[in-house]
């Protein structure tokens, strides 16, 4: 995993959905719309349970959104 200690939780948000599209999945970015609902959904969630944000609670949330836009 990477080091994320000067970055912010937007920023780290960013980087981790940028590395898991680009790199993992081969596709593009969201659209900066969506980027900002994703992320603001992953730190409501993370404050919610009380859980700090990491590279990995991050990548678990990629599915989870999907599923919560599906039902939305």
């Amino acid at each position: 995993m990477y080091e994320y200690n000067e970055l912010t939780q937007d920023e780290l948000i960013e980087d981790v959905i940028a590395r898991a599209f680009a790199m993992m999945l081969g596709v593009h970015m969201p659209s900066p719309e969506a980027l900002t609902l994703m992320q603001t959904w992953i730190k409501m969630g993370a404050v919610d349970r009380g859980i700090d944000l990491t590279e990995e609670y991050i990548l678990k949330q990629i599915p989870n959104f999907i599923d919560y836009l599906y039902r939305r």
